[in-house]
């Protein structure tokens, strides 16, 4: 705890120092209008007073003064629709209507002023700005508008589909997820993105510019599943990240409605189900094994908001409210009819499930305290229970229900920003949430006797499993503040910035008689036990310091940003009572794990090529660190123990002490020694775990060239780049290289296999067996055993349009490879095996594209595309004693099987994944009041393309590329959209 108050009366210190000095722009949602005002001879013209006018700006105008280069910037806007004028004295006015702003952009509005009245106004029209050509960040805004249109699930991650380059992970899983379906995949509460090489662990996901992640798992989600109704837009960047972001991944920004002057509101409904859902269950999938496809229980969502003024110019307030109901059947998952069973017996008259249950409510309240100050005040609460949950496919294991469970989880986000003008050239912003979130884990069905994981099958049953869906409660709080200082001119906008967040986390996990079996053909080959209940507790602190700076040198702009992190996680002291295979208490004194501190440049140029700011080139280069989750803790290192255990008298009953973790009875030496013992079983390497520079980052690098084809249509075409260093290695200190003797397997006979199969594959290493158990663990720096490298290279090619005279298009193409190389590294490691330490994938593209068009009668057609490569296909094989032994000269030391992925990494794919979606909507007008009634066709070819498949080849393959989940089947869905 003295930790956490000394790094918070640090960083407190900094941000009170920032925001003394003048004021900050932190601009949650926020874009900006800049540009140059010359005379009718091309002559700039200071002094001019710019005006920025609009209903999103509860003070409703925001002005400004050009330098003496003729130029300005406005900066802080909310998303919206603006009226720029421009008036000197001596002047006509100048003004523009209809300039469209959306998070993150800054739109150029350039004017010229000729001589004559200042009461006389001239108007000039022409299509918004749709390229901005000042931000070098490439980024996609899914607007109200958007959203509305085509047909989606209308949540972030089904948002995120429809964007080029971005690839949607659920449930950690590295399988394709969704293609978007209208919500019949499930919620978001899981989901993590990744785009251009990226992590799925870098994923941010904001709620009005502060931080939802959890601290635990990847730190890449948020346990809750957020309503639409209240989300102006959904802000999505994924690379030249300003150096106000820590990672390099993909940052969802959503921005809650604020409301106005005038009482609005929207009321959305849809539903659909088994019913209006069409079958693609045939023959051929019957023949590759899948019993049942995925398919639909019940869909449905009501979600009405309202918002409007309190007092007029004064205090602006939108709620919103939703309950959102998903059910659905799951493939090939089946109750057993007899939990109690070393073989599970399907009961193909009980489909397995899986669902979500949402409750969410929020309130945002905007208040005008003063002419300079500005306050928001927005509070979230959110009530999802994901039952049952794990059903089905789930991180590489299929689970029957009773190895499921019931996982409630809460979420409450109170969130406070206070924003200050202080002249046109000093803004401030300051920014605080105290997010709270848990999840708990209960049984779905009852337990009779512990988890067993069968190999051949890659099936859990009879249980939960440890730390998966077992039964266990996880807690998350993650208190933040965030600010800056900005100084704006027409040609520079510099912000010098502080952030700091803290997190704590605990976990209760119980595993069921804290033993769980591992069989192969339903015959014993391993038990382990656990030394549950306990509760692990971890904490971090997270501060960064940031300046960026925007300078316009004429047509080009400087984007240069350098951001400094600093991290540490710990845990605080701990104690144990005793329990079933720990008989002991134990106390772990609280420790620091590790404390990195990093320095990230961002720098970029944008440059407008002909000065009309209808085509710019740019160019960037950032670094970025990695996201971290829970690190190692001594409460959680040593919580499990493995055993050989054959059952040789086939009783199937344990004969042996596990207490003795020498070979005893019928069980084998035990694989942990320091299983319940108080020791850090995997410590840091203090050269790496504290200091400048040691932490996990990566490179991004991007060149790209956007212009305008027409009003209001441009086209984005860009080359990335990605590369990453400081890799984490694990060494276990108590054994070498010289431990292991090297053996061969010969793989099956087998036409799915590279080359037909009845191949051998060498390279493979067994432990000694004096050295069983042995554990020394170091975490340290890849860099000290020789050269790691991992890069991915690609393109992307968009389109985007507004959404204008009834035509919207956007979409594109993205595709690229990742390169890796860890051989001098395992080399040099514990386990010396060269196998699969070189990859490189195939070129992967993806196309993703969304149109709409209004046809007479006020009839709204609208659809997506999307087309990707399949999940990625590996196969877990398992070689018993027997087959291993002749090569390896002796038996297996660790156990009686070995398992081998016959399947080189990154080298083959599933089938190509190719959906369209499609939508009819009728507007009708009534007064204020515009219904839309909407009539949705998922999957409208029907496909049946698998998205996940099970990678385990087990002893002979009968289970291996068994589609575990389909594209799900043609889905009708009716839906209603009330906007008043």
């Amino acid at each position: 705890m003295n930790r956490i108050v000394g790094w918070g009366v640090r960083a407190a210190l900094v941000a009170g120092l920032l925001t003394a000095a003048v004021a900050p722009v932190m601009a949650q949602g926020s874009a900006a209008i800049s540009g140059v005002v010359k005379d009718a001879t091309g002559a700039v013209l200071p002094g001019v007073t710019v005006e920025a006018s609009s209903d999103a700006l509860i003070e409703k105008t925001r002005s400004v003064a050009s330098d003496g280069a003729g130029q300005y910037k406005i900066v802080a806007l909310p998303p919206g629709m603006y009226t720029v004028s421009f008036s000197l004295s001596g002047f006509s006015t100048v003004k523009r209507e209809g300039v469209a702003l959306t998070t993150g952009f800054t739109a150029a509005v350039n004017a010229d002023l000729r001589v004559g009245g200042v009461e006389e106004t001239v108007s000039v029209t022409g299509a918004a700005p749709i390229v901005d050509v000042q931000n070098i960040n490439r980024q996609v805004v899914m607007t109200r508008d958007v959203v509305e249109t085509l047909p989606s699930g209308r949540s972030y991650a089904e948002v995120a589909t429809l964007v080029p380059g971005v690839q949607y992970y659920n449930g950690g899983s590295t399988s394709t997820a969704s293609t978007g379906s209208g919500g019949a995949v499930g919620v978001d509460a899981f989901a993590s993105l990744a785009a251009h090489g990226g992590r799925a662990g870098d994923t941010y996901v904001e709620l009005n510019g502060l931080i939802l992640n959890v601290f635990s798992g990847q730190q890449s989600r948020s346990f809750m599943n957020l309503q639409d109704g209240n989300v102006q837009e959904y802000a999505m960047e994924f690379s030249a990240n300003s150096a106000e972001t820590e990672t390099g991944g993909v940052r969802i920004n959503m921005i809650p409605k604020e409301g106005g002057n005038r009482y609005v509101g929207s009321l959305f409904a849809t539903v659909s189900g088994g019913s209006l859902q069409s079958s693609n269950f045939t023959d051929a999938l019957r023949a590759r094994g899948v019993r049942t496809p995925d398919s639909i229980k019940s869909l449905w969502t009501v979600n009405p908001s309202f918002g409007g003024p309190l007092a007029k110019d004064k205090v602006w307030f939108y709620a919103g409210y939703s309950r959102m109901v998903n059910e659905r059947y799951k493939a090939n998952a089946y109750f057993n009819s007899d939990i109690a069973a070393w073989q599970p017996v399907s009961d193909l008259s009980r489909r397995a499930t899986s669902g979500e249950l949402t409750h969410d409510a929020s309130l945002r309240v905007t208040w005008q305290v003063s002419e300079k100050n500005k306050l928001s005040l927005l509070y979230v609460y959110n009530r999802l229970c994901q039952c049952p949950f794990g059903t089905g496919l789930f991180n590489g294991t299929i689970y029957t229900p009773e190895a499921a469970s019931m996982s409630p989880r809460s979420g409450s986000v109170p969130q406070v920003n206070w924003t200050a003008p202080y002249t046109s050239r000093f803004l401030i912003e300051v920014a605080g949430a105290a997010t709270r979130q848990s999840k708990g884990y209960d049984y779905y069905v009852t337990p009779k006797a512990p988890s067993i994981r069968e190999a051949t099958t890659g099936t859990a049953y009879r249980a939960p499993i440890y730390f998966n869906t077992g039964f266990y409660k996880d807690v998350n709080w993650t208190p933040q503040v965030k600010g800056s200082v900005s100084y704006v001119t027409g040609t520079h906008a510099l912000k010098v910035g502080a952030s700091y967040r803290m997190g704590w986390n605990s976990q209760t996990p119980v595993v069921y008689d804290n033993t769980t079996f591992n069989t192969v053909n339903y015959r014993p080959v391993s038990v382990t036990y656990y030394s549950t209940p306990f509760t692990t507790k971890a904490d971090m602190r997270q501060a960064a310091l940031f300046a960026q700076d925007q300078w316009t040198i004429r047509r080009m702009t400087l984007n240069l940003g350098l951001r400094y992190d600093a991290y540490q996680q710990g845990y605080p002291d701990m104690h144990l009572e005793p329990v079933q295979y720990v008989p002991v208490a134990r106390d772990f004194p609280g420790a620091t794990l590790v404390s990195w501190s990093d320095l990230s440049p961002r720098a970029g140029v944008a440059f407008d090529l002909f000065g009309n700011g209808k085509t710019a080139v740019k160019a960037s280069v950032s670094r970025y660190v990695i996201q971290q989750g829970l690190l190692q803790n001594p409460v959680r290192s040593n919580v499990s123990m493995t055993r050989v255990w054959t059952d040789p008298n086939g009783d199937f009953i344990v004969q042996g002490d596990p207490l003795n973790p020498a070979a005893n009875g019928e069980l084998g030496v035990s694989q942990n020694r320091l299983f319940g013992t108080p020791v850090l079983a995997n410590r840091y390497d203090p050269d790496y775990a504290i200091g400048f520079g040691n932490r996990s980052y990566n490179w991004e690098s991007s060149a790209s060239v956007q212009h305008q084809l027409a009003s209001g249509v441009a086209l984005n075409v860009g080359y990335f780049r990605r590369w990453y260093g400081n890799f984490e290695v694990t060494d276990n200190l108590a054994i070498g290289a010289a431990d292991f003797d090297p053996y061969c397997v010969t793989t099956p006979s087998d036409a799915r296999l590279p080359n037909g199969g009845a191949q051998q594959i060498c390279g493979l290493y067994d432990l000694k067996p004096a050295k069983v158990g042995q554990i020394n663990n170091i975490i340290t720096s890849s860099a000290k055993y020789g050269t790691q490298t991992e890069h991915w290279d690609g393109v992307d090619v968009a389109v985007q349009t507004r959404l204008t005279k009834g035509l919207m298009l956007q979409g594109g193409v993205s595709t690229g490879k990742t390169t890796s190389d860890n051989c001098e590294v395992v080399a040099n490691l514990d386990n010396p095996s060269p196998l699969y330490c070189k990859q490189a994938t195939p070129m992967l593209t993806q196309v993703k594209l969304g149109a709409s068009v209004t046809l007479p009668w006020q009839i709204e057609a609208s659809g997506t595309f999307q087309s990707f490569n399949g999940p990625a296909l590996t196969a877990a094989a398992t070689f018993t004693n027997a087959q291993v032994a002749p090569s390896l000269g002796r038996n297996l030391s660790s156990g009686a099987t070995a398992t081998v992925n016959l399947v080189q990494p990154g080298t083959r794919y599933g089938d190509q994944v190719t959906q369209v979606d499609l939508r009819i909507a009728r507007n009708i007008v009534i007064g204020r009041a515009r219904i839309k009634a909407m009539f949705d066709m998922y999957n409208a070819g029907n496909i049946n393309t698998p998205l996940q498949l099970n990678s385990a080849y087990g002893t002979n393959g009968s289970s291996w590329l068994v589609p575990t989940s389909l594209s799900y089947p043609r889905l009708v869905k009716f839906s209603a959209q009330l906007n008043f």
